[in-house]
């Protein structure tokens, strides 16, 4: 913890971001730093946990709330800074936090307690709220956010708010003692170092921000960057179409209009990103959700013959998968996306997500000739009608690993293919059935315009995945549809889906959306309950925003022992009944272990046996640590949701 009083420009030690500076301190009791509150005087001084703080009772009806403070002003930061805000709250009742941090244009919730995070009452979609009895600690905690800054002496606003009571009924209301901004001393120092398994398979981190590159420039992907390496993040992903729009690209370089969107003068940002992290050694991913080209675009129509699948006409831009000229059109898309630039970077490979109708079945009357039937025939016979949708999928399946047989025939011989079918942006429902069609409603036809995954019919490809989409505890709780999503290696790509919590603080006067997290280590449940139940290959965040973590210090350690274990099979080979899960990975010219830990709360001394050890030594390769086994096992400390990646010596 910090001390109670900090002067100006101390310097202390947070982690990850080892040594900073203090260079703004909010006591959050006061009104100065340009303190302002919704409703006007509705927020109040009360004490907590021994500490009098800023409590925000939580609204009763549709009236959200929220404060600010003006961080910075008059503190002459630096030119492209870097900075980290540091947020003081109780963690000792349930509490519903939405942060705003205007500098790094980053929304991010996080949750303590049995509290949602995600709001109950969405206005666009079905957010499938999850309420979990997480352990309080009964003390004052951080939550703190990389925040590197344009520099100047304005300063910028940072926001505290919250849901209506509607939302969240089990929050008790914000509050927090004091907001710090801190300048990173090193950020070489504290950059995560790390550790690949030499000469076995990688596993992979990468993200995706929806609606935070209106105005994105190269400086800001520099910054991202450079988040990167504080997280322990591997790849770098940039979407280049959303919902069929280009973003930042050149589709011209293909032919002139090829794509929707183009704005010409940020057409070569794309460029710019890949030489600039080719010039970092960072890998590259891009993103595309894909329904053709202009002249290519609403090639499928519904099994009534009609354009429209779904009501939501803005977004019904389609491709016919099973049609030769839709795959010559997409080669082009990695033509004008990735081979070009090849040389430049080392890409992953490349990921498509669909949105609603962009890879739909089509009933057009070239798909039914090119299958040999009628609308009629299929209309008419649940058999053809189930043929049809067996062919469809195979002819997806084969869709995409054709495009990975163009990349490796041009020179990225080791590329992946990844496709998420989600296409909400809250995932699964709880107790979806990923095989069932899509429901639907009416006279629309959402179980073709979303056709449902079926990873238990998807054939097992080496390097071709159908992406596991997750969000909530209950949808990574099934070991066996972790093995349904494997690809031939026995990898699963999960992408955690994020519902963005669109326009549900209307008061605050910007539009709001945000992504949230469990506070603490409890940020990485998810993560880490994936660990315990499949083989995670790659680890994909859908987010509304800014991407940025709450509590860096748990997802560091989490991502530096994920990438630290080869990507390769595994077995649980001992459990200890309680939430201690060991999973074994032999390589032949080396073993690996993954111990994972999925309690809530921390075990000390824990005892871990290591059955037909291939050794008496481990080594921790996040840490650099060697521990001698006794009598075939190890006690260790464990921290909740925590994974130790570890290799026999």
């Amino acid at each position: 913890m910090f001390a109670a009083v900090l002067a100006f420009f101390a310097a202390v030690s947070i982690a990850p971001f080892c040594e900073v500076e203090v260079v703004d301190e909010v006591d959050c009791t006061s009104v100065g730093h340009a303190f302002a509150d919704f409703p006007e005087g509705s927020s109040r001084v009360v004490e907590i946990l021994g500490s009098k703080c800023r409590h925000l009772p939580v609204q009763e009806g549709e009236t959200d709330s929220w404060f600010k403070y003006r961080l910075g002003e008059g503190c002459a930061l630096k030119e492209d800074g870097g900075y980290v805000v540091v947020l003081e709250y109780p963690d000792d009742v349930p509490r519903n936090y939405v942060l705003h941090n205007r500098a790094n244009g980053s929304d991010r919730g996080f949750s303590t307690g049995k509290c949602y995070g995600d709001a109950d009452k969405a206005k666009y979609v079905d957010n499938h709220v999850e309420s979990l009895d997480v352990p309080q600690s009964g003390r004052w905690e951080r939550w703190m956010e990389f925040s590197p800054l344009a520099g100047g002496e304005d300063g910028f606003d940072f926001y505290v708010s919250q849901y209506s009571r509607g939302h969240d009924p089990l929050s008790q209301g914000v509050a927090v003692r004091r907001i710090l901004l801190c300048e990173i001393k090193d950020e070489e120092k504290a950059a995560a170092k790390i550790v690949r398994p030499e000469g076995l398979p990688f596993r992979h981190i990468f993200w995706r921000e929806e609606m935070s590159d209106g105005n994105i420039t190269l400086g800001q992907v520099r910054r991202k960057f450079r988040q990167m390496r504080f997280l322990g993040i591997d790849v770098y992903m940039k979407d280049l179409l959303e919902f069929g729009h280009v973003q930042h690209w050149d589709p011209h370089w293909i032919a002139e209009n090829w794509m929707w969107g183009s704005t010409r003068e940020m057409d070569n940002l794309w460029e710019k990103i890949v030489k600039e992290a080719g010039k970092r050694g960072i890998e590259v991913l891009p993103y595309y959700e894909w329904s053709g080209p202009r002249e290519f675009n609403n090639g499928c129509r519904t099994l009534g013959g009609g354009e429209h699948y779904t009501h939501i006409t803005w977004s019904e831009a389609s491709i016919d998968i099973t049609d030769p000229r839709a795959l010559e059109e997409t080669k082009k898309l990695l033509d004008g996306t990735i081979l070009r630039f090849k040389n430049d970077a080392k890409f992953l490979g490349a990921m498509f997500r669909t949105r609603p109708t962009q890879w739909a079945i089509s009933f057009s009357d070239e798909a039914l000739t090119r299958f040999g039937t009628t609308r009629e025939e299929i209309r008419a016979s649940g058999e053809t009608y189930s043929k049809y949708l067996d062919w469809w999928y195979a002819r997806r399946a084969g869709f995409l690993e054709a495009l990975r047989k163009y990349l490796a025939a041009n020179g990225l011989p080791e590329a992946i293919v990844l496709l998420d079918g989600e296409y909400s942006e809250p995932g699964p429902a709880k107790d979806a059935d990923r095989d069932a069609p899509t429901p639907t409603w009416g006279e629309w036809e959402w179980h073709h315009a979303c056709p449902a995954d079926r990873p238990s019919t998807f054939p097992k490809m080496k390097s071709v995945s159908l992406a596991m989409p997750v969000n909530r505890m209950y949808s990574v709780a099934d070991p066996q549809l972790f093995s349904a999503y494997a690809d031939a290696d026995g990898m699963t790509t999960i992408v955690k889906h994020s519902p963005l919590n669109e326009h549900m603080q209307e008061s605050i006067g910007f539009y709001t959306m945000n992504d949230t997290e469990k506070a603490g280590r409890a940020s990485m449940m998810l993560e880490v309950a994936a660990m315990a139940n499949g083989d995670i290959g790659n680890i994909c965040y859908l987010v509304g925003s800014s991407f940025a973590r709450g509590f860096p210090a748990a997802a560091r350690d989490f991502n530096l022992n994920f990438l630290a274990l080869p990507a390769m099979r595994s077995r649980v080979i001992w459990s200890s009944g309680d939430g201690i899960v060991l999973r074994e990975i032999d390589c032949g010219k080396a073993v690996y272990y993954a111990i994972v830990h999925t309690g809530a709360t921390a075990k000390k001394d824990a005892r871990i046996v290591f059955p037909g050890r291939k050794t008496d030594t481990l080594f921790f390769p996040a840490t650099g640590a060697r521990r001698r086994l006794e009598g075939g096992s190890l006690a260790m400390d464990l921290e909740p949701w925590q994974l130790v990646a570890a290799r026999a010596e």
